[in-house]
């Protein structure tokens, strides 16, 4: 597959992959479920609607099913061939899947809204390009039409752009601007060019995230608490950030038990964010590290298994409970 940047009129090689064996996202997937779950036991969503950007797997679908019962669920796409496969593939009949994209969706929330049948909602905006400003504002948008009790979910790509041969620093001056340009008021007034390096652009995504979502909610009169925080990487550097709308004065859900004692819970300033960088393991690797991760330490570990590396070891451990367990099934 190939995408041309549009800034330079390049054509850059991008491998596709296969949405259910991205193994970082299907850990992120994981998460979020989970989050629902803890959400649930305290404040049940089962009068909740699920609205995703699905694909044509739905792969998210049957993930947070197992997790969560919800209302009803529906998938949006803007492409007719996607779309056709999704309404094949979907897992349950009460999933609409409907022709539309992330515009249409949040223009026109309040009329998926009643087919849906709900009052409450968990949405997720899946995005991978890197139109963040659109994506962002269309956020704002989305966060003052949601009330209080909804949880909002985006995926951003946090891909930072590669000098191609301009000095670097000359290179990050130059991106911060075209940045600055694309998000106006959401990019935060304290940012410098050095954020905008491959290390520290996810951080800064996550402060305009933090902004488009507190400037829309402030226009419902609700107020914005971070729930779960997600940087990854399978092809192309992503965060994902997924908060909750709650009344002003309200008691905070991640206040009360079991969500607040959950260890990927995010703090209220927006950090806690989880690291996700699980690696390619083997069935016979995989088996070894579970045989000696409680009695021995990432180091003795990976000093039996040297072609591996230590952060490799250290990822599977902390993520094995999400890690995808795929295997053929005749």
């Amino acid at each position: 597959m190939l995408r041309r940047d549009p800034r330079k009129g390049e054509v850059e090689k991008v491998s596709e992959i296969w949405w259910s064996q991205r193994p970082n996202k299907f850990v992120d997937r994981r998460l979020f479920a989970e989050l629902l779950a803890k959400v649930d036991a305290t404040r049940p969503l089962k009068e909740h609607a699920y609205i995703s950007m699905g694909g044509p797997f739905l792969d998210d679908f049957p993930i947070i099913q197992s997790a969560v019962h919800l209302r009803s669920m529906m998938s949006i796409d803007r492409e007719d061939g996607v779309r056709d496969r999704a309404e094949y593939n979907k897992p349950y009949s009460r999933v609409f899947c409907e022709l539309a994209d992330s515009s249409v969706l949040v223009s026109k929330f309040g009329s998926f809204a009643d087919k849906l049948g709900a009052a409450n909602f968990v949405v997720w905006l899946d995005f991978t390009t890197r139109q963040r400003g659109e994506q962002l504002r269309q956020l704002a948008e989305l966060a003052a039409k949601l009330t209080a009790g909804d949880i909002c979910r985006i995926t951003l790509n946090a891909q930072a752009q590669r000098p191609y041969g301009m000095p670097v620093a000359a290179h990050q001056i130059r991106e911060l601007g075209l940045l600055a340009d694309d998000l106006g008021d959401l990019l935060p007034k304290d940012c410098t060019s050095e954020d905008m390096s491959p290390s520290r652009f996810p951080a800064l995504l996550f402060k305009c995230i933090r902004n488009a979502a507190e400037t829309g909610a402030r226009r419902s009169g609700n107020v914005v608490r971070p729930l779960l925080l997600v940087e990854y990487k399978d092809g192309q550097q992503m965060i994902t950030a997924t908060f909750a709308l709650e009344g002003t004065g309200a008691i905070s859900i991640a206040s009360e038990r079991p969500l607040s004692d959950w260890v990927f819970l995010s703090t209220p300033e927006w950090t806690n964010v989880r690291r996700v960088a699980v690696g390619a393991l083997s069935i016979k690797e995989i088996r070894h590290i579970d045989y000696a991760r409680h009695a021995k330490s990432v180091d003795e570990i990976q000093a039996e298994l040297p072609f591996l590396t230590p952060e490799s070891i250290a990822q599977y451990v902390e993520y094995e409970p999400y890690f995808p367990r795929f295997r053929h099934v005749p």
